[in-house]
C-alpha cells in the first residue's frame, strides 16, 4: 500500500500549483475586466483525472466457520486511479459551483500477499478484481487569493457501482461468485487553482474519498458468504473547466 505523510499531502498541491505557474508565464490576465479573476460565465463542463495516492486498508469475513479470514497482510490495490467529466453551474460570482460527474476506474485488483482463516489454513497471492464507477454530485467554493489564483474546498456525495469477479489464489483460480453492490460515495478535498483566461481554469486538489464496499461470495458452496473489502483513498486530482 502505497504511503502519503501530511507533509507531502500539502506540498503535494503547492508543487502542482508551482508547475502550472512555470509553464504558463505568458499569461497575464489580471484586468479590470475580470473581477478577481473569477470566471464571467454560467455554466461548465470539467475533465478530471484523479492519482490515488494511498489506499484504505480493511476486509471481513462473514464466514463465521473454519474457513472464515481472519487475518491478512500485504494488502494493497493495483490501480485505483481515476477519469471522470462533469457538467456543473457556477454560483455567487463565480466562488461557489455544483456539479455532477461521472468517474471510471475501470478493473481494479485488490491482492493480499497472505490471508489466514480461522482454522490456521493460509491462502497465498490472493487477486479480488473489481469494475469500479462513481457518479458524484460535488459542492466547491473558491476563495480568491489573487487576480487569477485561487484556494478551493470541495465536498461531494454520490453511488459507487462495484462489480466484483471471481477472485483467485495461489494454485487456484475462478473461485467464488461475482456480485455487483451500490454505495453512498463521499469525498472531501482542499487546494489550488488558476483562472487561465475568463473561460478556462485548472485546478489541483488533493482528496479523501470513500467508495464504500466491494463484496464477492466466497465461503463454500453449501455455506456461500460474503467477503467484503473496503475502497477508498487519499488522491491527486487534476481538473480542467471550460466554462461556457
Amino acid at each position: 500500500m502505497k504511503v502519503i505523510t501530511v507533509k507531502n499531502f500539502i506540498s503535494l498541491n503547492t508543487l502542482i500549483l508551482s508547475v502550472i505557474l512555470l509553464t504558463t508565464p505568458h499569461l497575464a490576465f489580471a484586468d479590470e475586466q475580470n473581477d478577481g479573476g473569477l470566471v464571467q460565465k454560467s455554466w461548465f463542463v470539467e475533465g478530471r483525472y484523479q492519482k490515488s495516492l494511498s489506499e484504505t486498508d480493511g476486509f471481513y469475513d462473514a464466514d463465521t466457520g473454519a474457513t472464515g479470514i481472519v487475518s491478512a497482510t500485504g494488502q494493497s490495490f493495483d490501480n485505483l486511479d481515476s477519469i471522470g467529466v462533469a457538467v456543473g453551474r457556477y454560483f455567487n460570482d463565480g466562488k461557489a459551483n455544483l456539479s455532477l460527474g461521472y468517474e471510471t476506474f475501470g478493473t481494479v485488483n485488490k491482492k493480499f500477499v497472505t490471508a489466514t482463516a480461522r482454522n490456521g489454513g493460509v491462502s497465498n497471492n490472493a487477486v479480488m478484481p473489481m469494475d469500479i464507477s462513481n457518479i458524484m454530485f460535488e459542492l466547491s467554493y473558491n476563495v480568491p487569493i489573487s487576480a487569477n489564483m485561487f484556494a478551493i474546498g470541495l465536498i461531494g456525495l454520490g453511488q459507487s457501482t462495484i462489480s466484483s469477479k471471481q477472485y483467485s489464489v495461489t494454485g487456484a483460480t475462478g473461485l467464488g461468485v461475482a456480485k455487483e453492490v451500490k454505495n453512498t460515495s463521499s469525498r472531501f478535498g482542499l487546494g489550488l487553482g488558476y483562472n487561465v483566461s475568463e473561460k478556462v481554469q485548472i485546478i489541483a486538489l488533493a482528496q479523501s474519498s470513500k467508495y464504500g464496499d466491494a463484496e464477492v461470495n466466497a465461503g463454500t458452496a453449501a455455506n456461500p458468504s460474503a467477503f467484503t473489502n473496503k475502497v477508498g483513498a487519499i488522491e491527486a486530482s487534476i481538473r480542467i473547466r471550460l466554462a461556457f
